[in-house]
């Protein structure tokens, strides 16, 4: 490495950490936090810990018989591209809904987002109880869970937004 040191390698790489780290602070805001945690969480946090578990306890395990499938017949690969996949497809058909309505429904989305993270965090207790030899919550109930969150949070950020839209 001609005319370069250690000691710059890291100062460099410190003030690009800086530099990125200043303009996501700057340029993201709640609702794209929300975007990337519904991925991180739901696409990538449960997919990963459901397969673990079909890896660990058998496909019988999971309770999804789509992930099932996909697991056992196409691997894990194909698992963690159809989960993320369908994830980001979630995100952007709520997004582009976003930006086409003629109403005011940013906390609508935001109650959709978080409704989207708790049933990732559901899923991935799930997973990890199963994987770890207890009992994990029926996949019925975590369902139930997720779907009255969703319409609670989404109703919630619909009477927010007409208040703001109004207001």
């Amino acid at each position: 490495m001609i005319g370069y040191t250690l000691d710059g390698f890291i100062s460099g790489s410190c003030d690009a950490v800086k530099q990125f780290t200043g303009y996501i602070v700057k340029n993201i805001n709640l609702q794209y936090f929300l975007y990337f945690s519904a991925l991180i969480v739901f696409g990538f946090g449960d997919g990963i810990t459901g397969a673990y578990l079909m890896e660990m306890r058998g496909v019988g395990m999971e309770a999804n018989p789509f992930a099932r499938y996909l697991f056992s017949i196409q691997g894990i690969g194909w698992l963690m591209t159809t989960k993320i996949g369908l994830t980001l497809a979630i995100i952007c058909v709520t997004h582009i809904t976003q930006l086409r309505s003629r109403m005011n429904i940013y906390w609508t989305v935001n109650g959709f987002m978080v409704a989207i993270i708790i049933g990732g965090m559901l899923a991935i207790n799930a997973n990890i109880s199963a994987i770890m030899g207890n009992v994990p919550q029926p996949p019925g109930e975590i369902i139930f869970i997720y779907l009255f969150v969703a319409l609670m949070l989404t109703e919630l950020g619909s009477v927010v937004d007409k208040h703001v839209s109004t207001g």
